[in-house]
């Protein structure tokens, strides 16, 4: 993977390569590519002050969009793409922000028409800390800070007020909200939190304890409790560690009051050599047995396959080259169910998702996602149909000049006016199609579609929802229900510890006017701001929570409750109602209905950042699907094949039955996996209760971006852009374009939209990890630059001008830290008394000017420096973040490879090979080491397909001198060592296994026709000469473990003529990481085993044949293949992407002439040009599986 930063002469970055995918292993050559070479890339223009004046995203080379910044004194304008919020930034002298406006129209007018806007206004102290934001209806957040620039206070409009207490090593000791309830931490020696409390420490009640420093794992916690009012604990305690500190066993512990529900859990884990996760396991419960999900990987490790002893769950996983999340291949044994996931080229979004069921491949989904060019979702398309209905499923939407969801509907729609994904607006071959069925305004055209429905909402500037109208699907105005929404105008001042009287976020009343009759809802919040009765329908609801913030029991008007208990870490761990307790575990709950002893089970089953199945305590599985928020929409019986369909709106609430109307969903997960508490008529997602009816979660944000007015308020659901935004943790809304999941635990994590591996969560183009982490990095490079360069001019002023000699090198030794560290002394110094020798020194008249102009610079160059370090400090947080990310092998990816240019393929690829003394067996039956074989050798070779066993020569040796991946087999209580992606014929899966791929218990074939067992597999790397073999006719051979020959294949497809001269030259090519080469004369039109067949054209074979070569060529075991023929890949024909749709698979062909050296060494003729005419100039195509480059 590369990324690539461009600078100017001024040493600005001119622009940015995004990570693209690069063939080879690296080098210190460098690797130069053009504009037209990658997927993205953003360039950058600057006015002459080296301000940035445009932002403009291009792919492949090719301008998408733009984002342009103009300035005007102390404004800074910024015109966004369509689809973006246009906002004007206005600065006080120091240059901090003091207003920020957002226009209600697409562009940034400041005065005149179009200038309507909201502006949200800040102030800071003397020392720079942020005082007071107030937003455009002047409702206002405060903070007061100690001497030493602690937040000791804190004032929320619809909250109240927090008071903060600190220790002497400025940790945070105690909170006390506005009901005055004090939230108190105790640490212990080395300042680790040890105990939260209810009141003061040791006085009050106590609520959790975390343990550290158990024998065996020194430094790290092992234990956390969460106590109940009777002493009892509900706890978590790491029983095992390994070497490298990770747990092995966990155990839950429930105290014995919980009856049948009482006992500890043990959950494990165990690692491979690389550090992935090798199994996990989960305990017998509820009916449900004991089990050991065990995974897979490639030599990327990323997961492969999840199966356990007595089922399999996950039977195949495909990923690009760039690690994206392509093909989920799911089955217990019965039906097959197959997600397939495509992504938009460039911005990385999720462009169509499908569901195929069965052995037909049945489509039981395929949605198709639109977007405008600032990543907002305009429509949302179902063209499958799964159930009775067969109409299609189109949801449009549209959006305010400030991107809040204001319509969306379901137009009727045909297959051609229903056809439509991407980003429109785009050039080149790059832009995407809105449906033209959504191009007419909701209500214009007739609604339609299996749920029918067009819901319109008006927002004021603040984000309060102050209008719903549920329009009538037949359209006849006077059937639409009409819901107007109020709110209290003015700061929450309710007593402590009484009812408040509303913050200016918190609706009181929903007055419904409906065709049957009018009725209201009413509202009441404590002085937390925390929704303390909700009266529907004329009977009332009231809400209690806790000091933590979390609701601990709903009353019903009939006095039933629902109560809830959370563990030491704010995630729920108990529900009980009138009918049942549920106890939550990791992927599993337990259900104790009331007056039984019999406890009921139902497991989740996650993979690659999703929930892929769920299993009932009948012992019934079931697939499932979800949106691109990960709400689930689809579940399908894994013995049956019986698919179950659910639609929703885009805040979550139900639209239509299920389908069919006689299915039933499995468990209680809801909107965006969040549980649906049927009792109270909530939804838990992450952090806090969300209601669906009135699309806002009913307590505060306790996480407020004040750069983002419409997230400051803090109970609008995604800012109110439910479509193109989630919010899965409760914490903070993110951006799902590609994402299929977030992080659940919201109350948990440092970073509220963690990337993910299917996903993640991000604004507009979503990243994948590693081109996050490139991207982190670039930031801190830029960040690092921007502090250096300040520091070094302040270091040279204080040194040289004022005579301070004290020794700065911390620039040069690049201990960034402490160069921190030695300027903010600098700075202070500044501040407090070198400004005084600054007069002292240019105090005289004459030198007045000098004075006047070297404080200036100064000035600027402290705000270099305090911008430099804060945006270091956000890059490193940025950067480890990513980096975590990106350990995981949850990374998202770019989706289309496109064009591989010849370029970019510089780099070293590797071929599939042993050691140099790996023995191979040769025909008369000794043995041989495979570094001392040569053309003309005789070796016994076996097609594993028909069993038959013959003598064969060797037409090429291949060698490798820098293969690093590699697996140590043992075999017979010997070893045998290949690289992770040399195949071998395994008799027990009756297929081809990469080395990688083998685990104990498989077994091999051996020459004498009996199998050979894999006693154990060790990975290990490390740089090295590996060499392969090139087989006539049969391209397999069997290498030894000690005395045990087992059978191997060499690495390419040969369908060249016997006397063809490039069979000499082909065993010397490099082959090209991930793909199989398949070898054959060709044309833009077809290929032929010689050459003039091909140039001739009169016996060419078409993609059909070439596939069925392929296909049954023993030495392919599927994958991408690198289709070595010329002209295949030429824009003037369409033979290699028939390939590519023929096989399903990526293909990679040249568009011109293909030309190989005698020593292996290959080039590409500019596409078009004549044989002979140009040996350079041309280029690896990408052509991928339904269509496109």
């Amino acid at each position: 993977m590369v990324a690539d930063s461009f600078y100017g002469s001024t040493g600005a970055v001119k622009r940015a390569n995004e990570t693209y995918y690069a063939a080879g292993a690296a080098s210190d050559e460098l690797l130069t590519v053009t504009n037209g070479d990658v997927a993205n890339q953003t360039r950058y223009e600057y006015d002459g002050l080296g301000r940035t004046t445009a932002e403009i995203f291009t792919i492949a080379g090719y301008e998408q969009w733009r984002n342009t910044t103009s300035y005007d004194g102390n404004m800074t304008h910024s015109d966004p793409p369509p689809g973006g919020v246009a906002t004007t930034t206005v600065t006080d002298a120091e240059g901090k922000v003091k207003e920020l406006w957002h226009y209600k129209g697409h562009t940034p007018v400041p005065t005149g028409p179009g200038s309507e806007r909201t502006v949200t206004k800040y102030t800071h102290t003397a020392a720079g800390e942020l005082a007071t934001v107030t937003d455009s209806k002047g409702n206002t957040w405060r903070h007061d800070y100690d001497q030493r620039g602690r937040l000791v206070r804190k004032v929320d409009p619809d909250a109240g007020e927090t008071i903060l207490n600190y220790d002497e090593s400025d940790r945070l000791t105690s909170t006390k909200d506005a009901q005055q309830r004090i939230l108190s931490t105790e640490y212990d020696s080395l300042g680790r939190p040890k105990s939260t409390w209810e009141g003061a420490v040791n006085e009050g009640t106590k609520l959790t304890e975390t343990r550290y420093d158990r024998s065996g794992s020194l430094g790290y916690s092992h234990a956390s409790y969460r106590y109940l009012p009777n002493g009892e604990a509900y706890s978590t305690v790491v029983a095992t560690f390994d070497t490298f500190y990770r747990p092995l066993t966990t155990n839950y512990t429930v105290p014995a009051s919980e009856g049948k529900l009482a006992g500890t859990y043990p959950f494990t884990t165990a690692y491979n050599r690389d550090g992935t996760v090798a199994s996990t396991g989960v305990p017998a419960a509820g009916g449900l047995p004991t089990e050991s999900l065990k995974y897979t990987y490639d030599e990327l490790q990323r997961p492969l396959t999840m199966a356990s002893a007595t089922s399999t769950y996950v039977t195949g996983t495909v990923w690009s080259n760039t690690s994206q999340l392509l093909q989920l291949s799911l089955s217990t044994g019965g039906p097959r169910t197959e997600k397939n996931f495509y992504y938009e080229k460039g911005t990385d979004r999720l462009t169509r998702a499908t569901v195929k069921v069965g052995s037909t491949a049945t489509v039981a989904k395929d949605q198709h996602y639109s977007y405008d060019q600032a990543g907002n979702v305009l429509s949302i398309t179902d063209t499958a149909a799964p159930s009775s209905s067969s109409t299609l499923d189109v949801q449009c939407f549209a959006y305010d000049g400030q991107a809040r969801l204001v319509d969306a509907w379901t137009p009727s729609a045909t297959a051609t006016t229903a056809e439509g994904e991407g980003t429109i607006g785009g050039t080149a071959d790059y832009a995407g199609k809105k449906p033209t069925a959504c191009d007419a305004a909701p209500g214009t055209n007739p609604l339609g579609g299996p749920s029918p429905y067009w819901t319109s909402w008006s927002v004021d500037d603040i984000g309060n929802r102050t209008q719903e109208i549920r329009h009538d699907p037949s359209l006849n105005a006077a059937k639409n229900t009409t819901r107007t929404f109020t709110y209290q105008d003015g700061d929450q001042d309710g007593t402590p510890g009484e009812t408040g009287d509303g913050g200016p976020h918190q609706v009181t009343k929903v007055a419904e006017t409906t065709p049957t009759g009018d009725r209201q809802q009413t509202y009441q919040y404590d002085v937390s701001g925390n929704t303390h009765k909700r009266t529907i329908d004329g009977d009332t609801q009231s809400l209690d929570w806790d000091a933590t913030g979390k609701l601990t029991k709903a009353t019903e008007a009939d006095g039933t409750e629902t109560s809830f208990l959370y563990d030491a870490g704010g995630a729920r761990i108990k529900r009980t109602t009138a009918d049942a307790t549920t106890l939550y575990l990791p992927g599993m709950e337990l259900e104790l209905k009331k007056g039984s002893t019999a406890v009921t089970a139902t497991r989740h089953y996650s993979y690659a950042g999703q929930t892929i199945a769920i299993r009932t305590s009948d012992n019934k599985v079931s697939f499932l699907a979800s949106d691109h928020h990960g709400t689930g929409d689809l579940a399908v019986d894994a013995v049956s094949g019986a698919v179950t369909q659910r639609r929703t709106d885009p805040y979550g609430a139900a639209r239509g039955k299920l389908s069919p109307e006689t299915g039933t969903w499995p468990g209680e997960k809801g909107f965006v996996g969040g549980t649906i508490d049927a009792s109270t008529g909530l939804v838990h997602i992450g952090a806090r209760e969300y209601d669906p009816d009135l699309g806002k979660f009913i307590s505060p944000d306790p996480i407020i971006d004040f750069t983002r007015p419409q997230q400051m308020n803090g109970y609008a659901y995604a800012s109110n852009t439910p479509v193109t935004l989630s919010d899965p943790t409760g914490l903070y809304d993110c951006n799902n374009g590609v994402a299929l999941n977030c992080d659940k635990k919201g109350n948990q994590q440092v970073n509220p939209c963690p990337s993910l591996v299917v996903p993640a969560c991000n604004g507009g183009a979503v990243e994948k990890a590693s081109n996050e982490v490139a991207a982190a990095e670039g930031q801190q490079a830029r960040a690092q630059q921007r502090f250096k360069s300040a520091g070094k001019q302040l270091v040279k002023i204080v040194m040289d001008i004022l005579g301070i000699s004290a020794a700065l090198d911390c620039f040069s030794s690049g201990d960034l830290a402490a160069c921190g560290e030695t300027m903010l002394t600098i700075a202070g110094s500044f501040a407090g008394g070198i400004a005084g020798k600054l007069l002292a020194k240019y105090g005289m008249p004459w030198n007045m000017h000098k004075g006047i102009q070297l404080a200036k610079q100064v000035t600027g160059l402290l705000k270099d420096l305090f911008g430099g370090l804060k945006a270091m400090s956000k890059a490193s947080e940025r950067l480890n973040k990513a980096r975590a990310n990106l350990a995981k092998a949850r990374e998202k990816a770019l989706f289309a490879v496109d064009t591989i240019k010849s370029a970019v393929g510089r780099g070293k690829p590797k071929c599939h090979s042993f050691l140099p003394d790996t023995e191979v067996l040769l025909a008369d039956g000794k043995r041989k080491k495979i570094k001392d074989i040569r053309p003309g050798d005789k070796v016994t070779v076996t097609d594993p397909k028909t069993g038959h066993t013959v003598v064969r020569e060797v037409s090429g040796t291949i060698v490798t001198e820098d293969d690093k991946h590699f697996v140590d087999l043992t075999i017979n209580s010997k070893s045998l060592t290949a690289t992770t992606t040399h195949p071998f014929w395994v008799v027990s899966e009756n297929r081809w296994l990469q080395a990688g791929e083998l685990t104990p218990g498989m077994t091999l074939r051996t020459a004498s026709g009996t199998t050979a067992t894999v006693e154990d597999v060790r990975y290990f790397g490390r740089r090295q000469r590996t060499h392969d073999l090139t087989i006539t006719e049969i391209h397999t051979y069997y290498v030894l473990a000690g005395a045990t020959p087992v059978l191997a294949h060499n690495c390419s497809t040969n369908l060249f003529s016997a006397e063809d001269q490039l069979n000499g030259f082909i065993s010397k090519v490099e082959g090209a990481d991930g793909y199989h080469d398949v070898w054959i004369h060709g044309s833009p039109d077809g290929v032929a085993p010689s050459f003039n067949a091909a140039e001739g054209g009169s016996t060419l074979m078409n993609h059909r044949v070439l596939a069925g070569l392929i296909k049954s060529d023993s030495n392919y075991t599927g994958g991408p293949i690198r289709l070595c023929s010329c002209q295949t890949g030429a824009s003037r024909g369409t033979f290699a992407q028939d390939l590519a749709n023929k096989l399903g698979v990526e293909v990679l062909a040249p568009n011109g002439y293909l030309y190989v050296r005698p020593n292996g060494r290959m080039s590409i003729g500019r596409e078009g040009a004549a044989l002979g005419r140009s040996h350079f100039g041309g280029e690896w195509v990408s052509f991928l599986p339904g269509g496109g480059r």
